[in-house]
């Protein structure tokens, strides 16, 4: 737990809280630092408290692994697709490191406003980015604009034009 006292606003946007158990810290007084306008797109949770964002289990502790970015924890088998070991290297979840709309493999950042967004959590490429920060409604499955109504998915919780989400006019 961090004992620093909050000054400047820059270091009250850097405190994290833990959605479980309620601890706070800076990012910065992490081990190793955090870049907290990563992380708090989730809900961040402390280290006693660390469970697998696939399985929300805390067991098998040697075969978790968190990502550098955003400081999610996952068992490598509970990884699509699996890991056959703990990494070496620095790991980076999905999330992070894919553009959320056509899964291209984007470069990890070292801060927030070095990427495109979309609501603050959902990582995008620059095409995908300059397709959803135009005006007009676009369709979060076939990224078409769609001057009809919208149906709101239950399952990835994007919306969708009428034809993708298999209704018509009729």
């Amino acid at each position: 737990m961090c004992n620093k006292r909050v000054g400047a606003v820059t270091e009250v946007n850097d405190v994290l809280q833990c959605s479980r158990c309620e601890k706070t810290l800076h990012g910065k007084c992490h081990a190793p630092p955090l870049q907290s306008n990563l992380v708090k797109r989730f809900e961040w949770e402390c280290s006693d408290c660390k469970v697998c964002k696939e399985c929300a289990r805390s067991d098998e502790e040697n075969k978790i692994i968190i990502c550098e970015m955003c400081d999610q924890s996952a068992h490598i088998h509970c990884l699509d697709p699996p890991l056959k070991e703990v990494p070496v290297y620095a790991w980076y979840c999905q999330s992070c490191v894919s553009c959320n709309f056509c899964a291209k493999k984007l470069q990890p950042l070292n801060n927030a406003k070095e990427g495109h967004w979309l609501d603050g959590v959902d990582r995008l490429c620059s095409q995908c980015f300059s397709t959803y920060n135009k005006d007009g409604d676009f369709c979060g499955l076939c990224k078409e604009k769609y001057e009809g109504d919208f149906v709101l998915c239950d399952g990835c919780e994007r919306w969708h034009c009428q034809p993708c989400a298999g209704f018509t006019d009729q």
